[in-house]
């Protein structure tokens, strides 16, 4: 029986909260270090890494051609295994295959469901609830976040293996939402030639509009900013501005919950502006004054900055996958979004290096000011993106006026001689 309308919607929302029950997170590097050396850990999630790249935009073109909900399905079952390995496993082989199966669920994870979500709305003529929506299902993440952080501290201290298995439930509770999700848009065989087909297309859309080509590079470099560089800082920064160990999940309670307040009322926010391109060259400017602002000796006021870059992140997010939603057409969206997670990636694995030999040498302060110089060019991507799409405008108009122009002279010289025949005749 279909699902109506306003139950799919709760469905995205408690799919959102589900997904975020990896009771595993605030503590998968303590457990692993009680297994393996610590050069163990990075190879395996760099085993992670070079597996979620390798995926990253192949998983969004089976997506868009073989479907979005199976793709859904597919990815959230991927997460079973890759629990029960590390919940079961002990040693370097079994985590490393645990982390490589986890990173490709993640892959086949990103952009596909907000693609959905899109296709879905607009499905039935509520595209501009987009927003709305994608901010809710957010907002019941950072709820989601908080939740998971508390249980799975609390578990771990019965039984740190636990944390794995415990994940087991909600994932297997989202996998079955999953399959309760409305069948939408036409399936289709995949092939060869309709894979090349695709990949063309999208790159066709690129060159086509280079503004949405900006977006996806700006989008990716700030969120490799914020959630890939920031976050692996912010523990360190806390340490050194005297924060102990005791309050660490406090306060990443605290900036989870001032994010999932923040993204619930992020319509409102465009709205203030009401352009999401001027929305988004804000958040870029403010992202980037809080990690000037960081570059200042660490005291406990820097959690000020740190609170507003992730509810800046959530915001960001929210409003630019809806901009590039609607300029991407919904055969092309999920390959698009996972664009941007791939250069996102690619910034990881080329950056973050670099990033982490210059907080070892000179200090945490230099490497946020490192951050800071990338926000500030992330901000003029995106202006140069946006001042080339109005000159194209421009050049486009004056084509057309040219066109025209021409279009009418034909017209008036041939009614003048029509005229003069008749004079004569």
């Amino acid at each position: 029986m279909p699902t109506p309308p306003s139950q799919t919607i709760k469905l995205f929302y408690l799919s959102s909260f589900l997904k975020t029950q990896r009771f595993f997170l605030p503590v998968i590097v303590i457990f692993l270090l009680g297994r393996v050396s610590l050069f163990e850990v990075f190879i395996i999630f760099a085993a992670g890494s070079l597996a979620r790249l390798l995926w990253e935009v192949p998983s969004g073109i089976v997506a868009d051609i073989s479907g979005k909900r199976r793709a859904i399905i597919l990815s959230r079952s991927l997460y079973i295994p890759a629990f029960l390995l590390f919940g079961l496993g002990n040693d370097f082989w079994f985590f490393l295959v645990a982390q490589v199966i986890y990173e490709t669920a993640q892959a086949f994870k990103s952009g596909t469901h907000k693609a959905y979500m899109y296709d879905y709305l607009e499905d039935r003529s509520h595209t501009e609830e987009y927003t709305t929506v994608l901010g809710n299902t957010k907002f019941y993440s950072r709820m989601g976040d908080i939740t998971a952080a508390l249980l799975g501290g609390f578990i771990a201290t019965i039984h740190i293996e636990w944390v794995f298995l415990a994940s087991l439930v909600p994932a297997s509770a989202n996998i079955f939402l999953a399959f309760l999700y409305p069948h939408i848009g036409r399936r289709v065989r995949m092939r060869h030639d309709r894979v090349a087909g695709h990949v063309k297309e999208c790159y066709g859309v690129f060159k086509k509009d280079p503004l949405v080509l900006g977006l996806v590079i700006n989008l990716g470099l700030f969120i490799f900013v914020i959630s890939d560089a920031f976050e692996l800082l912010v523990q360190p920064y806390l340490l050194d501005a005297g924060l102990t160990l005791f309050y660490f999940g406090m306060v990443y309670a605290a900036i989870s919950l001032v994010a999932a307040f923040g993204v619930r009322y992020t319509k409102k926010f465009e709205s203030i502006l009401g352009d999401n391109l001027k929305t988004m060259q804000v958040l870029d400017i403010l992202a980037a004054l809080c990690l000037l602002s960081l570059f200042l000796p660490a005291t406990l006021f820097g959690l000020i900055p740190i609170v507003i870059l992730f509810l800046l992140h959530n915001l960001k997010s929210t409003i630019a996958v809806n901009e590039i939603n609607k300029r991407v057409n919904r055969r092309h969206r999920a390959t698009i979004l996972s664009v941007r997670s791939l250069f996102t990636g690619l910034l990881g694995v080329t950056l973050l290096p670099i990033i982490g030999i210059i907080a070892t040498l000179y200090g945490i302060r230099s490497a946020l000011l490192l951050l800071f110089a990338l926000m500030t060019a992330d901000t003029l991507i995106l202006r140069r993106a946006m001042r080339k799409e109005r000159g194209g405008k421009k050049k486009s108009g004056r084509r057309n006026k040219r066109k025209n122009g021409r279009k009418n002279k034909r017209r008036s010289g041939e009614y003048s001689g029509t005229k003069e025949k008749r004079r004569r005749t």
